[in-house]
């Protein structure tokens, strides 16, 4: 008969976000995790597969938005692309409150995989997409910004401060 889980494994994948936001996959131990999560080894594995499975779940977590509001959230929300812009500088100068870590999560993933990972890759790349079709994709309709004055311009194509 198969045990039943002692943990939750949404809080667990929630504990797990935050670490691996704060120290980056390769500085997190498995050692790290299981104290983070409070679960034994097996639990981990049992649950989540590999440390790289459980990284791929937080980051999924994350870009769902389990965080709080993307980036693609905030600007598809408004009205106007002024209040749009300014809901997201706004949002995004706010100190992280409730054992939220600073920066962002997805930015971190991008930095230390790069291309490096496929899964993590597609992943971060899928969130630079979304988060140009809200930039750039247009203005909300309400007619407040002149027609050709939003311009697309790739993320990608532009070169990168470092």
């Amino acid at each position: 008969m198969a045990r039943t889980k002692e943990f939750d494994p949404d809080a667990a994948l929630d504990a797990a976000m935050r670490l691996f936001w704060r120290k980056g996959y390769e500085a997190t131990s498995t050692t790290d995790l299981t104290d983070e999560l409070g679960i034994a080894r097996a639990s981990l594995y049992g649950t989540f597969g590999s440390k790289h499975a459980l990284y791929l779940a937080a980051l999924d977590r994350f870009l769902s938005g389990a965080a709080g509001p993307t980036p693609a959230d905030i600007l598809a929300s408004r009205e106007s692309a002024l209040e749009s812009i300014r809901d997201l500088l706004e949002t995004s100068v706010v100190p992280p409150q409730g054992g939220t870590p600073a920066g962002c999560f997805a930015v971190n993933a991008t930095v230390e995989h790069g291309d490096a990972d496929p899964e993590i890759s597609q992943r971060t790349t899928g969130n630079v997409g979304r988060l140009e079709v809200a930039l750039y994709g247009g203005p909300p309709s309400s007619g407040r910004v002149p027609r050709g004055s939003w311009r697309p311009v790739s993320i990608r194509s532009r070169r990168r401060p470092c």
